[in-house]
């Protein structure tokens, strides 16, 4: 798995953004964003335009504790 970060831009705002998903390949991810993009700027997928891949990162199973729970 690994998490893969994409520009977007709402179409009808003009605002733009990084969303990152995590999945097998890029052809997944791709495939997938767009929705969550849309929930998450509460808008329809015809509203959202997906740009550049920016990142690539490989997931690991990594453990972070924030302060307040030390």
């Amino acid at each position: 798995m690994k998490r893969f970060l994409f520009a977007y831009r709402v179409l009808s705002t003009g605002t733009e953004g990084e969303f990152s998903v995590a999945e097998p390949d890029e052809e997944t991810a791709h495939k997938s964003i767009k929705a969550r993009v849309a929930d998450i700027e509460m808008t329809e997928e015809e509203d959202i335009e997906i740009g550049a891949l920016l990142k690539v990162l490989e997931l690991k199973d990594n453990y972070y504790e924030c302060e307040g729970c030390t």
